[in-house]
């Protein structure tokens, strides 16, 4: 079963973090501890543990538009990016770019779009409809040189993209190298290679992180009961990855590749057609289903057990969801003062010290009298 003409196989993207010093470009507010996770996708310290300071954003192919939820209740929040804004069309994969904006795939018109990190107001068409050949795209990644990573499925590729401009590099992984068939979620892993999952063999594909030359089948083929394999994240020593041939999610050894368990097992408090996963600042696993009827549900991330769905079905119009991040709360950066607003600024200040010294001036002479009449 392939899934080049179905829109409802998305995988995940642990956002990578970074704050531009622009005007209008985001900067954090909190001083959690995150740590990149070779690949710019999020991975925080544990340390941490502590939602407060981030934000869910969830994608939602049926309403075209991406909503937020609290992090730490659930509760639908806003649509952080408006229906359609932009041409948004089938949203998939987002994630936070190195300049701090929150970087959509539009699968609709095969496009990467670009959106204010702290209004969700739309900026540009990063990736432009079709650019480098990109065709059915699902997922992205920023790498650690900042350049921009987009799984191209309906090529079996991976394309390059300047992380800056947004223009077309190079096919990173060509078309079918190592046997891809159907590129998903993409990711650099804790070794420093490039790791996608390959939804058309049922495997996780590793390729050099420079070079993008095919290394091995990391998890191979049907591994461990793999069947059509969706999102995925390093964490911990392991790999998870999203089955959704047998509602479940997958644990392997992330240095050997070699299966461990099924980490949430199959059909657990209903998870059915699980796409998107990841890690949130609180150490819990979230996994997004497939489906109109689908939310976000939240297990343990130690045991795997079941927690809550923590957004349910249909939250705040949520439709057709799947992928899903953890973004961190932001602030525009203040407007530099100005060589004229400092000017102004030290006149005023100098007018307030000379009248300041005037007033010193006469409580002097008024001491001076007053002291000279107790000798009288």
């Amino acid at each position: 079963m392939l899934r080049s003409h179905c829109v409802w196989l998305v995988p995940v993207v642990i956002t990578s973090i970074g704050f531009g010093l622009d005007t209008g470009v985001a900067k954090a507010q909190t001083t959690d501890t995150v740590s990149a996770n070779y690949d710019g996708k999020m991975n925080i310290d544990q340390k941490s543990a502590i939602n407060l300071n981030y934000k869910l954003l969830v994608n939602s192919q049926g309403t075209n538009s991406v909503k937020e939820y609290n992090a730490i209740t659930g509760e639908f929040v806003k649509d952080f990016v408006p229906s359609g804004s932009g041409g948004l069309g089938g949203p998939t994969g987002l994630t936070v770019g190195p300049n701090g904006n929150l970087f959509v795939i539009s699968f609709a018109d095969n496009s990467v779009k670009q959106y204010n990190g702290i209004t969700g107001e739309f900026i540009a068409d990063f990736v432009p409809s079709g650019s480098g050949g990109l065709n059915q795209p699902y997922n992205l990644t920023f790498g650690p040189n900042g350049d921009l990573f987009v799984g191209s499925s309906g090529n079996n590729s991976v394309k390059r993209y300047d992380g800056i401009t947004g223009e077309f590099v190079k096919d990173f992984v060509p078309s079918g190298s190592g046997g891809l068939s159907v590129t998903d979620d993409v990711t650099f892993g804790p070794n420093g290679n490039f790791f996608t999952t390959s939804f058309g063999d049922s495997s996780v594909k590793e390729y050099n992180g420079i070079t993008g030359e095919f290394v091995k089948d990391f998890v191979p083929s049907g591994g461990g009961g793999l069947n059509l394999p969706i999102g995925f994240a390093f964490r911990n020593g392991s790999l998870f990855v999203a089955s959704g041939g047998t509602d479940s999610v997958k644990q392997y050894n992330a240095i050997t590749g070699e299966f461990v368990k099924d980490f949430v097992p199959s059909g657990s408090s209903g998870l059915n057609l699980p796409l998107g996963l990841t890690y949130s600042p609180n150490g819990n696993l979230f996994v997004g289903g497939f489906g109109e009827d689908k939310g976000i549900k939240e297990y343990n991330g130690i045991t795997g057990e079941f927690i809550s769905d923590f957004v349910p079905p249909g939250s705040g119009g949520l439709k057709s969801p799947g992928y899903l991040i953890f973004a961190p709360i932001v602030a525009k950066v203040p407007e530099p003062i100005s060589v004229m607003g400092l000017l102004a600024v030290a006149a005023f200040a100098s007018k307030m010290l000379k009248r300041k010294r005037q007033e010193y001036l006469v409580l002097g002479v008024i001491s001076d009298k007053f002291k000279a009449s107790r000798f009288c």
